[in-house]
């Protein structure tokens, strides 16, 4: 992303990044916050997860697709011979009329290619054996947030439990949760007015603090 921003020649920007794109957000924002003015993230957790608990554990079973993904065969099976991707992307969702068939088979067309298949294994299996444990040891405890930053969650999330979306509030200077009752994990396709508002409002400006209140 930095490469990018020096061959496109710019200095600062804004940024809005949902799921995996939305932790590399977070990651651009804590480890290079002079490139950052202001941050949009959607349905994702934060760098600082909360205490462990029993229900933490219980809530592992959200990962069941990772590790689908990640174990061997499992990639090449799900996203090259089956429906899962269009499955997966619609399950749960509020709103039934936010994707058209052909824009299943797009996100379905896309990761059929051997080379994502291969990159979409990797991810998982690195996220699952390498940085699942760090990151609930809190490998980003001491790292603060100063970039203003708005995070935007569906509850109905079958993936991301919008009740364990980490201690934020500890560790990041200008920063606000908003919650959505009516939509699931993508929120860009199923409230995109509401989203592009709030994207608008923040990079106009506005205090996180203060959008979530209107």
């Amino acid at each position: 992303m930095l490469l990018l921003l020096d061959r496109l020649e710019l200095d600062r920007v804004d940024l809005i990044a949902h799921d995996w794109g939305a932790w590399t957000g977070f990651r651009m924002c804590l480890e290079h916050p002079e490139r950052i003015d202001h941050y949009l993230a959607l349905n994702m957790i934060t760098p600082w997860p909360p205490p462990p608990s029993p229900k933490a554990l219980l809530g592992l079973w959200r990962l069941w697709y990772q590790v689908a993904l990640a174990v061997p065969g499992g990639a090449s099976m799900l996203l090259g011979r089956t429906d899962f991707i269009s499955r997966l992307v619609s399950t749960g969702s509020v709103h039934r009329d936010a994707w058209s068939r052909q824009d299943l088979k797009v996100f379905q067309d896309t990761l059929r290619e051997p080379a994502r298949i291969q990159a979409t294994k990797r991810l998982y299996r690195t996220f699952l054996t390498r940085e699942l444990a760090p990151y609930v040891a809190g490998r980003f405890g001491k790292k603060r947030l100063s970039v203003p930053t708005l995070l935007l969650h569906g509850t109905r999330d079958p993936a991301i439990d919008h009740r364990r979306l980490g201690d934020w509030q500890a560790n990041a200077d200008e920063m606000a949760v908003e919650l959505r009752h009516d939509s699931a994990h993508f929120i860009a396709e199923e409230l995109p007015e509401f989203v592009a508002a709030r994207a608008k409002a923040l990079f106009d400006g506005a205090r996180p603090a203060d959008i979530v209140s209107q």
